[in-house]
């Protein structure tokens, strides 16, 4: 699994609201949840990838940008922890710095190419071990 800038603990993530909040984000987390973290918990819960960590999680990748203003690089962390809490071992992690969120939206542009570079590295990584 590769994850991108993902908001990977919603109910964190709704708390946690980033200032400013340009896009107002904690709306869009209700409207797809059908309310708060205290009204839909359950919701909450399986749309979050920290809720799905366990023995059939496949090896994983996190990247992120440190200047990232609509989802915070925290939830990188977030994820590191229930592998963490599951014996399983952390996820491969990319952290660009300065990078915003979206910051492969210019193909070639530098950050774009780091991420490609971890991500060809990791997928191959993944593919020759389960050959």
């Amino acid at each position: 699994m590769v994850s991108l800038y993902g908001p990977l603990d919603l109910a964190w993530g709704w708390a946690q609201r980033p200032v400013p909040d340009a896009i107002v984000g904690y709306r869009s987390l209700e409207r797809y949840t059908g309310g708060t973290p205290a009204t839909h918990p359950e919701a909450y819960r399986l749309a979050s990838a920290v809720s799905w960590v366990g023995a059939t999680t496949p090896k994983t990748l996190l990247i992120h940008g440190t200047r990232d203003s609509l989802v915070s690089p925290y939830h990188v962390e977030l994820l590191t922890e229930a592998f963490k809490r599951q014996g399983l071992v952390p996820p491969e992690r990319l952290l660009i710095p300065f990078a915003d969120h979206g910051f492969d939206y210019h193909p070639g542009g530098l950050r774009e190419q780091l991420a490609r570079a971890e991500i060809l590295e990791f997928l191959a990584k993944v593919f020759s071990a389960s050959r």
